[in-house]
């Protein structure tokens, strides 16, 4: 049973549990500190049926605090503090719900709602902090998943969110002097507030993104797959821009700016989600490149990848097949344990022997034993290396590493899982291009949104109904 989902669902229950019970603890009672402008004299004015003045309190600052307690229901009061002359000095406009509950109509404020603020922010904290431990369990467990992905690239999002949730609300004072709308607008805008803070760092990434790819494209040739990275640079390019210009048009009616609200800061906060999941894409991609597998291994699967017209690995491949080679020299230094040699790949249709065939040749002039080369020959993407490759193995029962580049490594690992090879599968990768890696992450991104399309769906949701709310909340 999957006990994640479960500590999860756990951590909600009781943030919204704590939230209740922040709620019925505000009981009848509810203190307003008015501002008299420096006035010695005078009178609090209200509707003595609905409510009644518990207790006047004054301050070392010259205002005062005034303690109410509810007597009507499900209502709406005004509390009016007036000089001698008749004049308003501060008032404040309550609704009294039907459990005799204060709500503060002009700051949306209730007797509680610091505590519930304190609430959210340990929340947000203690999420993030699941999140992290779970994204430690799961490359623990193993690191070729999405979920390691989903894990930190969820906690940098809800930890972002935390810290400046912290913030505004260390900026909201005591609970005398808070004002919760401002804590609310401040939250409801985390999002826009973050896409302008970040613009500058996300300009140089996007244009990072293209300059990559255009160098990926003059090295490997025009495809698909070879822009991902460019089109990302351009979505972030343009949804950065027209952020901005759709926040420059608020204009209209009330009902016109509360939807243009809504739309503009529930787009950016799933953009900056989205944003997060990237760069939990990144960080992996990194992470496992610099993981080296232990020295236990019975198998070495060395992936193919094309070869020269005259049969000999091309650069690409011989870094794969020295990354190995030097693997195998170590671990008989380090464990004294021998490994064999899979060479993993089909023919081409413009090459002259296959691709496992080219790999053994170049392992036989470096010096590796002919009968430690194992051929599989037939597999021609990397989800048949590994499924090809574990056919020949038959053995559950062993340690595996793999072999590619370093950009190629995570994605390789996901497939050797769904190839059916063991969760303790490790890899390696050889040293590779700079410009291999944006392009990498991207479709490290793509494949996680794939995998975990309801998931990702269920969040966007859920998010479009926040925003949804909080603008019903704040107008």
């Amino acid at each position: 049973m999957n006990k994640k989902p479960i500590i999860l669902l756990a951590l909600v229950a009781v943030y919204l549990l704590s939230l209740l019970m922040i709620w019925k603890a505000a009981g009848n009672k509810f203190v307003f500190v008015a501002d008299l402008k420096e006035n010695d004299s005078y009178q609090i004015v209200t509707d003595e049926d609905v409510i009644e003045v518990a207790s006047v309190e004054p301050l070392e600052d010259g205002n005062l605090r005034i303690t109410l307690r509810s007597i009507g229901r499900d209502t709406n009061v005004d509390v009016d503090v007036l000089n001698s002359k008749g004049e308003t000095l501060d008032f404040c406009v309550l609704h009294i719900t039907k459990d005799g509950t204060f709500v503060d109509l002009v700051t949306g404020g209730y007797p509680t709602i610091y505590y519930a603020m304190l609430a959210t922010v340990i929340f947000l904290f203690c999420l993030a902090f699941v999140l992290f431990y779970l994204f430690l369990d799961q490359i623990r467990t193993c690191v070729f998943s999405y979920n390691a992905i989903y894990y930190i690239g969820f906690f940098i999002y809800v930890f972002m969110a935390a810290l400046w949730t912290l913030l505004s609300y260390l900026n909201n004072g005591s609970p005398e002097t808070l004002i919760p709308l401002s804590f609310y607008s401040s939250v409801y805008g985390f999002g826009r507030t973050f896409s302008y803070l970040s613009f500058p760092v996300l300009f140089v990434l996007a244009l990072g993104l293209i300059v990559s790819n255009i160098s990926l494209i003059r090295h490997e040739g025009k495809s698909f797959t070879n822009t991902l990275a460019a089109l990302m640079g351009v979505t972030l390019l343009v949804g950065e821009i027209l952020a901005i210009f759709f926040d420059l048009i608020n204009y209209g009616s009330y009902e016109q700016l509360r939807l243009h609200d809504c739309i503009r800061n529930g787009i950016q906060a799933i953009f900056l989600y989205l944003l997060c999941i990237w760069i939990g894409s990144c960080i992996m991609g990194i992470f496992v490149s610099r993981v080296t597998p232990r020295y236990d291994k019975d198998y070495l699967i060395i992936l193919g990848c094309g070869i020269n017209k005259d049969g000999t690995p091309t650069p690409l491949l011989r870094g794969r097949c020295d990354c190995a080679i030097d693997f195998y020299h170590r671990q008989k230094e380090e464990s004294g344990k021998d490994a064999t040699f899979i060479c993993s790949g089909g023919q081409g249709p413009n090459e002259v022997i296959s691709e496992a065939e080219s790999m053994k040749n170049y392992l036989l002039t470096q010096g590796i034993p002919e009968e430690k080369i194992l051929l599989e020959n037939k597999s021609t993407n990397t989800y048949e290396n590994m499924k090809f490759s574990k056919a020949i193995i038959n053995d559950e029962n062993v340690n595996v590493a793999f072999f590619t580049t370093r950009f190629h490594l995570f994605r390789s690992g996901i497939w050797a899982l769904r190839a059916g090879m063991k969760e303790n599968t490790q890899g390696k990768g050889a040293p590779t291009k700079w410009y291999f890696w944006p392009n990498a992450f991207v479709r490290e991104f793509i494949g996680l949104l794939s995998q975990y399309k309801l998931e990702q769906a269920v969040m966007v949701i859920f998010m479009i109904v926040l925003y949804a709310t909080l603008t019903f909340v704040l107008y």
